[in-house]
């Protein structure tokens, strides 16, 4: 057995320009088909045809093929064909023509039979072709010729009646039972085949539903925009393998005026092919056209639709970039460009972002919109998040083509990029200049950094200083020379402003920090330990003149006091008010420039008298400043030996039996440097650094104060308890600061 060849099929609108063409056919095939199809249908008449093809097939004498068939009208029969029975035995039909056997044999030509029927169009109906396939088989020879049924089988053993998708029925007693024909009769054979048939429905194409129901101006058929039209009797020619389809035609119109819509073309899509329930539109829309509801339509043979609102709206507006992107913190007024479709005549135009300070829009275009931004300098790295909303193109306010549709771009970010910190010398970013390294500075000189951001600078915002570890910084040393009465160590400077104001008390290389980012390195120079020489006197009683102490105020009355002396003081002043000196060596000259200078605390110091009434305190005091600062018998002498003494001093007054002074105080040494940093005046340019200290003491109790005072020693009896050897201490090197809250006033009156 050969496979089925393809059966092709070409429809006109006449029974006999009704050809099925087969492929080649095998010497031996035996190969039947039936068809109904429609030939025309419009809104006055249906015209529909039936037939039946025998293919080629080795029969002795001859064959004819039969078609009888109907055409019904919701159900009714409203045509008929003449029935196949009025042929008989070797009749022939007045629409069947016998071919001619040699024609059969040696030219293969196709021999097929059908019938055309038409009625009036009744709407609404639904029309069926029904066909009824025969094959009759002849003989005119003397010997008994037999017939195998074919069963509306081909030569595979596959059913072969075609119409609808549906309608199909095989006929015959089924393959291998024979119809057999005496010798010498002339008889015909009769095979029924099967039926075919077509429906299609005449009604006038009803739409339920569009989707989407509107599209937005500017949409053009390149985007594959699409309407699916859903609803009843869309295309009166239901799908079939033997004839094209017959799209519906689509319109659209203003419904006020009923003219065509300006600017919006819709036609019927190829794919997905049209149905009876639903058929796919491609339309386009010019960016021109007139906005609101348009009528759509759909019309087939039969009449035209309902009509179907689809609106015509402003588009959703779209940005496809912002340049420049990044933009940079620090900037003002710089220009920005949005790009992209469906802006409108006159969008609004939303920018936030952390840091964004201020914007602005200059010109819009329905692609297009400029405008200005400014941002703070000390915004950090983000996004700025841009967005457009359409207000439409008439001035009436943005229209949308579907519900819900968004008039507002979906958000577009913009990259902000933080300005670089920098660390600048100064306390001002406007005035500030910048560090240029190596850095060197001399331990006691001011510092002044301030960290700024962008073009003009400002101060860099959240400031968090970091200072160095192992290397003490001060804000400063609150003592002047002219205002003394307290005095400390200012500490840690703060590290939450804008700018850095400090000094290194010790040498190093130091580095400062800011917020964890930018950093400062210094080279720190300061002087070294200095050797101190410390001479102190003997306590006794010593004969002083009326007037002013070395330096001081106010005066003490001339006669005899307790106190320490004995001393020369290395600026030449005599004993006995020199008790004790300190003398740093001088500085290396490999140490920057400064000077020594000394304070003196009065830890301790306590006086008392025995009058005839009874022991008496005088005074007592303690954790001072011991007169002036610096000590009141400082000098200081650039890179030479520089020296300190006191003479602490008692006097007796009239009717004192005896007087006791207990005395001990500490001595700081300090450190200046000579130089201010560069572009710094005034006293805060430096500040002193301590060196070290030396604490000492002395002590002595005056008896038998009421006799006289010999020359010779005699009278008065002086002891010192407790001091009479090295009272002094050694000079202890540190970076401790003197402090006081009270000052000493270096003045006695006899009580």
């Amino acid at each position: 057995m050969s496979p089925q060849p393809e059966l092709r099929f070409l429809v006109h609108t006449a029974c006999l320009g009704l050809l099925i063409l087969s492929a080649a056919r095998p010497a031996t095939a035996q190969q039947w088909g039936g068809v109904s199809v429609i030939l025309a249908a419009d809104s006055s008449s249906i015209v529909a045809s039936s037939a039946t093809e025998i293919d080629y097939a080795a029969y002795a004498d001859g064959y004819l093929p039969d078609v009888a068939a109907t055409l019904e009208a919701d159900g009714n029969v409203v045509a008929t064909a003449d029935p196949h029975d009025n042929l008989g035995n070797g009749a022939t039909g007045n629409y069947v023509t016998a071919p001619d056997l040699l024609d059969v044999l040696t030219d293969a030509i196709n021999n097929y039979a059908c019938v055309d029927l038409s009625v009036e169009t009744q709407q609404p109906d639904t029309y069926a072709m029904v066909g009824y396939h025969y094959l009759w088989l002849t003989w005119w020879n003397p010997v008994e010729q037999c017939y195998e049924d074919p069963g509306g089988f081909n030569d595979s053993g596959s059913q072969f009646m075609f119409g609808d998708g549906g309608s199909s029925e095989i006929g015959g007693s089924g393959e291998g039972s024979d119809e057999c024909i005496a010798g010498s009769e002339e008889e015909a054979v009769e095979f029924y085949l099967g039926y075919s048939a077509i429906t299609f429905s005449s009604s006038i194409p009803t739409i339920s539903s569009i989707s989407p129901t509107g599209g937005s101006l500017g949409t053009t058929l390149a985007s594959g925009a699409t309407i699916t039209v859903y609803g009843q009797n869309l295309v009166p020619l239901p799908g079939s393998a033997y004839v094209a389809e017959t799209p519906p035609t689509v319109a659209t119109t203003d419904p006020t005026t009923g003219l065509p819509s300006s600017g919006v073309s819709v036609s019927v899509a190829a794919s997905p092919a049209p149905t009876d329930e639903q058929v796919t539109l491609k339309y386009s829309i010019a960016s021109n056209a007139s906005t609101g509801a348009q009528d759509l339509t759909l019309t087939t043979y039969f009449g035209t639709s309902n009509p179907a609102t689809f609106t015509v709206g402003d588009p959703t507006p779209t940005i496809n970039s912002v340049t420049p992107n990044p933009w940079n913190a620090g900037s003002t007024n710089a220009p920005f460009t949005i790009n992209g479709t469906g802006f409108g005549t006159s969008p609004t135009v939303t920018i936030n972002g952390t840091g964004l300070t201020s914007y602005s829009i200059t010109s819009t275009a329905d692609t297009q919109i400029n405008g200005t931004v400014t941002i703070d300098p000390n915004a950090p790295n983000g996004t700025a998040t841009v967005q457009v909303q359409s207000n439409g193109y008439g001035g009436s306010g943005f229209l949308q083509s579907t519900s819900g549709q968004p008039s507002q771009s979906s958000a577009y970010d913009v990259n902000i990029l933080a300005e670089p910190v920098q660390i600048l010398w100064g306390t001002d970013c406007s005035t500030a200049s910048p560090i240029i390294p190596p850095i060197s500075i001399v331990a006691g000189q001011q510092v002044t950094l301030v960290a700024c951001v962008g073009t003009p600078p400002v101060a860099a915002a959240s400031p968090n200083w970091q200072l160095p570890q192992g290397i003490q910084i001060t804000a400063g040393f609150t003592a002047t020379p002219t205002s003394y009465n307290s005095g400390q160590d200012l500490g840690a400077p703060p590290t939450n402003q804008d700018s850095l104001i400090f000094y290194f008390v010790g040498s190093g290389g130091p580095t400062v920090t800011f917020n964890n980012g930018p950093s400062v390195n210094f080279a720190v120079s300061g002087p070294s330990t200095p050797t101190v020489t410390i001479n102190q006197g003997s306590v006794g009683i010593y004969t002083i003149q009326q007037g002013p102490l070395q330096g001081g105020t106010p005066a003490w009355p001339a006669g005899f006091g307790l106190g320490l002396g004995g001393l020369n003081a290395p600026n030449g002043i005599q004993t006995p008010l020199v008790g004790i000196t300190m003398q740093a060596s001088q500085q290396p000259t490999s140490a920057p420039p400064g000077s020594y200078s000394w304070v003196q605390i009065l830890n301790s110091d306590s006086v008392q008298a025995m009058k005839q009434t009874g022991q008496t305190p005088v005074w007592s005091t303690g954790s001072v400043l011991d007169g002036h600062y610096p000590s009141i018998d400082m000098y200081t002498i650039s890179a030479q030996n520089d020296s300190v003494f006191d003479g602490p001093y008692v006097p007796t007054c009239q009717w004192w039996g005896e007087l006791d002074r207990s005395f001990s105080a500490t001595m700081y040494l300090l450190w200046t440097p000579n130089n201010a940093p560069n572009g710094c005046t005034g006293a805060a340019c430096t500040i002193p650094v301590p060196l070290g200290s030396v604490y000492w003491h002395w002590s002595g109790d005056a008896i038998n104060t009421l006799l006289p005072f010999l020359p010779s020693g005699a009278g008065y009896t002086v002891t010192a308890p407790g001091c009479t050897s090295s009272p002094a201490g050694n000079f202890v090197p540190g970076s401790t600061y003197p402090s006081w809250a009270n000052v000493s006033s270096n003045t006695f009156t006899c009580p």
